[in-house]
């Protein structure tokens, strides 16, 4: 479980996090705790957080919960999970076209976790998956699990306690056999959210209308390799695509043999 000294947010996820396990909220985070029989680590990172993969790494997790910030120009207050990657240029950490394993139930434990603690403490924040984006891109299934999206949302205790909470659960996610890809629509994936949190549907990576340009079957069939569960199914935001973008990834998809599923 990763924070970066550099991110208000992530250190106040964090210290929640050494609250709820039982080290103080001004807990070091040097030592690492057992939960729900599994060993954690948390770490304070020096760096910003999306260039922290090379540090990360060195422990060869088996699960790695990126606790951070996101920034955006509508300040609307979200609590929100998504897998790293780049789709295509690494402006924010990571390498180019290269994505991280998506945790698609862990992922999923986290989404549920973040609205019922988003109900309980903070009803304001809108709760969302994200769209795969910014760095560090690691061999390892990692996720990132932010507050949005200003200085004041940032500092939020009961904000910073829900991710601690869906820190938790994220850890104690049993894995599920399959998982979903999702293709098109907005960065923040409503209909994909909806799905998930109405039908149980964990979503690993999800490509928005705005990336699927960079796309091509290669790189398709790259990034349907880069989830921590067998991809059964891929879901399309199919009025979130372009005509161009469907008539070139939907028959690449179909020679793979996968379901696909509109929405």
């Amino acid at each position: 479980m990763v924070a970066s000294k550099r991110d208000v947010a992530g250190q106040n996820a964090f210290s929640a996090l050494m609250d709820l396990v039982g080290l103080g909220r001004n807990g070091s985070g040097k030592g690492s705790f057992e939960f729900s029989g599994k060993e954690c680590l948390p770490l304070e990172v020096e760096a910003d957080i999306v260039h922290a993969g090379s540090i990360v790494e060195r422990f060869s997790p088996s699960l790695v919960i990126h606790l951070s910030r996101h920034s955006s120009a509508s300040k609307v207050p979200t609590l929100s999970v998504h897998a790293p990657g780049n789709v295509s240029g690494a402006d924010f950490g990571g390498e180019p076209r290269t994505v991280s394993i998506a945790p698609a139930s862990a992922m999923l434990a986290a989404l549920k976790e973040l609205k019922r603690q988003r109900d309980a403490l903070c009803p304001e924040f809108e709760v969302c998956y994200e769209a795969t984006h910014h760095g560090p891109c690691l061999d390892a299934p990692s996720m990132f699990i932010e507050i949005g999206s200003d200085l004041e949302r940032w500092r939020q205790e009961n904000a910073g306690y829900a991710l601690a909470h869906a820190a938790l659960a994220a850890v104690k996610a049993e894995t599920e056999s399959g998982a979903a890809v999702g293709l098109g629509g907005t960065h923040y994936c409503p209909k994909f959210t909806r799905l998930a949190l109405e039908g149980s549907l964990p979503f690993g990576h999800m490509l928005p209308k705005h990336s699927l340009g960079s796309v091509d079957a290669p790189f398709l069939r790259y990034v349907l390799g880069r989830n921590a569960e067998t991809v059964e199914v891929v879901v399309l935001d199919w009025k979130g695509m372009s005509g161009r973008d469907k008539a070139r990834l939907v028959p690449e998809l179909e020679k793979l043999g996968l379901r696909l599923e509109r929405v």
